[in-house]
């Protein structure tokens, strides 16, 4: 049966059933969203409607999920085969591609926001190199839309990657990317407009997921806060009386006052929200999470690629390095200020797994050329 166990598959599941894009707590109804970003959960909901919440229907999310994950590393090779790296590229996606994926990555959006992302740091390379071709940046700008209707935070990315363009080509790139991309996010938010009456860009969960991970009861992980009561407490997924607040002002008007109360937290204990920044970013890098066995091999297995993507600093005199960096860095900002899950670390693991492989090919090549001369 098709699992309707998350907040974006809950939203997909009020698709479904005529309510629209909605209702994606799981203690009950909360009427239209701006909770999650749309693709996902329309995908889903997409699915479902074709194939069925049976047995079949989640044959095939699972299958579109493992077919977004594989193609997402056909891109990784596809990068480092156009910066020159095409046999370090084909070991991490090889690698990346037999990697177990974990049953919450079926439900969520983290795989295929890490397929857009790896397709459109590819672009980047192109582009780069001088492949100024209309279809290529229109291509670009319609990639970098549909990111940020996936995830949000990427579009962190954008400033970065548009120096780096400025720097390299011209401005001809950025104007026709933006002139893809904005309509389509503009679409979305004029939606949210429409049924908020407030200006949402893309989401309006900032509050909501701000407070729940910085008050008097929270720690770093989301498994922690899940398993002392903690989440329940602070968040509409684990807290009726929340969620009736929330119902009861509207959902955009409680988010803001969400963010009123977290602000206001933040100022009255500045020392403890440093201290739990300083554990969610060191969580980030390295997600030693002890929830389950899963998580903790999984942990050991993205810490140990973080340690050794820092060979990649070898790799420094490229523009696939800054490409890399200037997605990797400015997407873990965020997950710095709100309570960490491993999921948040997929969409951006093939790049470690990358500079890993890459890092570890140049340090073998010249030790090997120390070792012969």
């Amino acid at each position: 049966m098709v699992q309707f166990s998350s907040e974006a598959s809950n939203v997909a599941q009020a698709l479904l059933r005529g309510r629209g894009f909605a209702d994606p707590y799981m203690t009950g109804p909360s009427g239209p969203t701006a909770q999650m970003a749309p693709i996902y959960p329309a995908l889903y909901a997409g699915l479902c409607r074709l194939f069925g919440t049976g047995a079949l229907g989640w044959a095939v999310i699972i299958a579109a999920t493992a077919l977004a994950w594989a193609f997402q590393w056909f891109f990784v090779y596809e990068f480092a085969r156009s910066e020159g790296h095409q046999q370090a590229g084909l070991v991490a996606a090889l690698v990346g591609a037999l990697l177990p994926l974990p049953g919450r990555l079926f439900k969520w959006e983290a795989v295929f926001t890490g397929l857009a992302l790896a397709s459109s740091a590819w672009m980047m390379s192109r582009i780069l190199k001088g492949d100024a071709r209309t279809p290529t940046l229109v291509a670009f700008g319609a990639l970098l839309g549909a990111g940020v209707l996936l995830s949000p935070v990427l579009i962190l990315i954008w400033p970065f990657w548009g120096v780096l363009i400025l720097w390299r080509q011209s401005i001809r790139p950025i104007v026709i990317g933006l002139l893809v991309a904005l309509p389509l996010v503009g679409v979305w938010t004029a939606r949210n407009f429409s049924v908020f009456h407030h200006f949402v860009f893309v989401r309006d969960d900032a509050g909501i997921a701000l407070v729940s991970s910085n008050n008097d009861c929270v720690e770093a992980l989301l498994s922690d806060n899940i398993a002392s009561g903690c989440f329940a407490h602070e968040h509409p997924s684990g807290s009726v009386a929340m969620l009736e607040k929330l119902t009861a002002v509207g959902e955009y008007q409680f988010s803001a006052s969400e963010l009123r109360r977290t602000k206001d937290w933040i100022r009255q204990h500045p020392a403890r929200f440093a201290l739990l920044t300083l554990k969610r970013a060191a969580y980030f890098w390295f997600p030693l999470d002890k929830g389950d066995r899963l998580s903790m091999l999984n942990g050991i297995m993205m810490s140990t690629v973080t340690t050794l993507s820092l060979l990649g600093v070898l790799w420094i005199g490229s523009d696939g390095f800054w490409i890399l960096i200037a997605a990797l860095l400015p997407y873990s900002l965020i997950y710095y200020i709100a309570q960490f899950e491993q999921r948040y670390r997929y969409p951006v693991f093939w790049i470690s797994l990358l500079l890993a492989s890459i890092g570890i090919d140049l340090f073998l090549k010249r030790r090997q050329l120390r070792r012969s001369a």
